[in-house]
C-alpha cells in the first residue's frame, strides 16, 4: 500500500462519524461545567460574550473575576449518590462460574467492583445521554497457534473483562439489520490513551484506535513522527457479534442520545454570566464615579492630579467642583434576585429526577402501573441493569458458559417522590423564596419529603451552608436604608 493509500486509510480510522460530531456539539458546555471555573474560564467568550465597546483588558478583568455555582456538577453527583448509597447485588449469583462470579470483585481488572463501575457508568450516561460497556476477554492464542484449554485459561486466570466505553471514546460505527430486522453493529472504533513504559523510569502516553468487526479486532497506534495511525496488532474471535452493550438515559437515534440534565446545565451558564455581570457591578458600585467640573484635562495632567486615598485636589478656579456619584443600588438587588431565583430553579430542576411521572399511553397491563410510579431516576437504574445484565450474558457467551435463569441484577432504588409531595415541594420553595418559613423549616420538610438522605442532619446542612459565607450578590448589597445619596 502507498503512502498516500496508507495516511488516507489513517485519516478514515481517526475521523469521527457525523453522528458523533452531532453529539460533541452538546457534549461542550457539560464538559466546561465539569471542568469548573478554570474550564468556564478557559472558554472565554463562547460562556461569557464581550459585550459591544468592551476593550479586551476589561473584559478579561471582569471574566477573571467571574466563578463558577457548581450547580450542574453538584446535581449530578447527588443524583448518583443516591442509587450506590447500598452495592450492586447479583440474584442467582450462586450459580455462576467461577469465572463469572469473579467480575462482582473486579470487574475491568483494574480492582474497581461492579458497585463502583456501576456507579461510574450512571455519571457518564447522565453527562452524555448514553454510555457503553465492551465485555473483552484476554488474548490467549496467537496467529497459528492451537486454541488454549479450559485448564490454560485458568492457569493464567482467563476471564471476561467489563470496560466501560464512553461515548466520547466511541468515535465511529456502523449498522447492519440482524435476521430479526433489528438494527445491530458491524463495526465499532473506539478511541484511546495507553500509557507505556519509556525509558528508564519515564511512561509515554498513546493515542491508539480499537476497531471491531463482527469477527475481527484491531488496533492502531498514532506514530509520533508521522501523526498516522499504524496497524499496532489485529486477530478474530469467537464472539458472535460484538461484545458493546448500550445504556441509553436519553436517546435520540440508534446509539445517540443527548445530554439527560442539559436544561441544568443552561441555567447553569445562564447563572454563571448572570454571576459575570453581578460581581462586575458590585465593583463599580463600592467604588463609584468621581465628577469633577470647572478643572481642565490639561491641568490635571500638569499638577498630576490621581485618584486614590491620600491624595489632594487643589486648584485655583472658583467655578471648580468635585462629587462622587454613587450608584443607587437597584440594579443590584435586581441582579442578587435573578441569581437567587436561577439558583433555587436549578435545586427545583434536581429534584425533578426523583418525582413519579405517568408513563406512556402504549403500554399495558402491569407495565403501565410500573411506570406511572417510576421516576426519571428509576428508570436510568432499570436500564443500567438491563445493560449490566446483558454484559454478563456476553461474558458468558464468552465462555461457553450459560446464566442461571434467576439471574439479575439489583441496583437501590426505593426512593422517589410522588406528585403531590412535588407539589408540596414546589409551595415550600415558594414560601422559601418570598420569606414566608425560616430556613430551618424548609430543610426540614424538604429532608422529611426524602430529598435528603436520611443520614444527613438539617443542623449539618445549615452549618455548610454558614461556612460557605454570604450567597453570591449579598456582599456589597445595598438595602433601602443605605440608598439615597448619589447624584
Amino acid at each position: 500500500m502507498g503512502d498516500t493509500a496508507t495516511k488516507a486509510l489513517s485519516d478514515q480510522i481517526a475521523q469521527p462519524c457525523a453522528a458523533y460530531d452531532k453529539m460533541a456539539a452538546r457534549w461542550a458546555l457539560i464538559d466546561a461545567l465539569n471542568g469548573g471555573t478554570q474550564a468556564m474560564r478557559d472558554g472565554g467568550h463562547k460562556w461569557l460574550p464581550q459585550e459591544e465597546k468592551e476593550q479586551t483588558k476589561p473584559y478579561q478583568n471582569r471574566l477573571n473575576r467571574s466563578f463558577l455555582f457548581d450547580g450542574y456538577r453538584d446535581t449530578v453527583r447527588k443524583v448518583v449518590a443516591r442509587p450506590f448509597s447500598k452495592p450492586v447485588s447479583i440474584n442467582g449469583a450462586e450459580g455462576l462460574t467461577p469465572q463469572l462470579e469473579e467480575i462482582a470483585a473486579d470487574a475491568d481488572m483494574e480492582g474497581n467492583d461492579l458497585t463502583q463501575l456501576a456507579k461510574e457508568l450512571m455519571r457518564e450516561a447522565l453527562d452524555r445521554g448514553l454510555v457503553h460497556l465492551l465485555v473483552d476477554y484476554p488474548k490467549m492464542r496467537e496467529k497459528g497457534q492451537p486454541a488454549p484449554t479450559l485448564a490454560d485459561e485458568r492457569a493464567v486466570g482467563a476471564r471476561p473483562i467489563f470496560i466501560p466505553v464512553t461515548a466520547a471514546q466511541l468515535i465511529g460505527w456502523q449498522v447492519g439489520r440482524a435476521e430479526n430486522g433489528h438494527k445491530k453493529l458491524t463495526q465499532i472504533r473506539i478511541k484511546e490513551t495507553v500509557t507505556e513504559p519509556a525509558g528508564t523510569y519515564g511512561t509515554a502516553d498513546v493515542d491508539q484506535i480499537r476497531v471491531w468487526t463482527e469477527s475481527t479486532w484491531a488496533v492502531y497506534r498514532k506514530n509520533a513522527e508521522t501523526d498516522e495511525y499504524d496497524l499496532h496488532e489485529e486477530g478474530e474471535h469467537t464472539f458472535k457479534g460484538i461484545p458493546l452493550f448500550t445504556a441509553y438515559f436519553d436517546r435520540t437515534e440508534f446509539m445517540e442520545g443527548r445530554p439527560a440534565l442539559e436544561d441544568l446545565a443552561w441555567l447553569n451558564l445562564a447563572h454563571w454570566q448572570s454571576s459575570s455581570d453581578q460581581r462586575n457591578i458590585l465593583r463599580f458600585a463600592r467604588v463609584g464615579m468621581v465628577f469633577l467640573k470647572g478643572i481642565s484635562e490639561k491641568e490635571m495632567e500638569d499638577k498630576g492630579l490621581v485618584m486614590g486615598a491620600n491624595q489632594v485636589f487643589y486648584t485655583s478656579s472658583d467655578k471648580a467642583d468635585m462629587k462622587v456619584v454613587e450608584h443607587s443600588g437597584n440594579a443590584i438587588g435586581a441582579g442578587r434576585q435573578d441569581l437567587q431565583d436561577l439558583q433555587d430553579r436549578m435545586q427545583l430542576m434536581g429534584m425533578q429526577v426523583f418525582v413519579q411521572r405517568t408513563g406512556t399511553q402504549t403500554a399495558t397491563g402491569k407495565a403501565i402501573d410500573e411506570a406511572r410510579h417510576l421516576t426519571d431516576i428509576q428508570a436510568w437504574i432499570r436500564t443500567l441493569e438491563n445493560m449490566l445484565r446483558e454484559a454478563y450474558w456476553g461474558a458468558a457467551q464468552w465462555i461457553g458458559a450459560k446464566l442461571p435463569e434467576d439471574f439479575s441484577i439489583d441496583i437501590y432504588s426505593d426512593f422517589g417522590i410522588g406528585p403531590k409531595e412535588a407539589a408540596h415541594l414546589e409551595h415550600l420553595l415558594k414560601a422559601r423564596m418570598a420569606g414566608e418559613i425560616d430556613r430551618e423549616t424548609y430543610l426540614s420538610e424538604v429532608r422529611r419529603r426524602g430529598v435528603f438522605s436520611e443520614t444527613i442532619e438539617v443542623e449539618e446542612i445549615q452549618a455548610r451552608l454558614e461556612a460557605e459565607g454570604p450567597a453570591l450578590g449579598e456582599l456589597g448589597r445595598v438595602t433601602d436604608d443605605d440608598e439615597g445619596g448619589g447624584e
